[in-house]
């Protein structure tokens, strides 16, 4: 979808994506839905068999991996210290867009690299979204 609104090959976008970015697409895309996913058990307290769907991942199993990777933790755990100090949550989400933004080294120094990697997580969020809902 990415590739069709930029117009180039989705091998094209990748590349591109790599050489400007410094990290690859699919790692990034991955940041956000982990994010977004974040935001929905911590400010939502939604459960986990349901946020893998919301944030576009078709299992829950892909979602809990992803998830750990990206983390280091898993979203059984930050559900679970959610539930204990539930005072620490707003912490929790505090870096916002951080881990988002982090595999992406020229973002300091870029700001239009910021804005472009920021229009492009809420068009794939609201494409996804979009798409669950048919």
């Amino acid at each position: 979808m990415a590739a069709r609104i930029a117009t180039v090959t989705p091998e094209h976008l990748c590349r591109l994506f790599r050489v400007h970015v410094g990290a690859r697409f699919t790692d990034w895309q991955h940041a956000v839905r982990i994010e977004q996913g974040k935001r929905l058990i911590v400010e939502k307290s939604l459960p986990l068999k349901r946020v893998h769907s919301l944030v576009g991942y078709a299992h829950y199993e892909t979602f809990s991996r992803v998830f750990k990777r990206c983390e280091g933790k898993t979203a059984k755990q930050l559900q679970r210290f959610v539930f204990d100090y539930p005072e620490l949550a707003a912490v929790v989400c505090s870096h916002r867009a951080e881990p988002v933004f982090r595999i992406a080294p020229l973002v300091e120094t870029d700001p239009a690299t910021l804005r472009l990697l920021h229009n492009l997580a809420g068009l794939l969020l609201r494409y996804q979204l979009a798409t669950r809902r048919r």
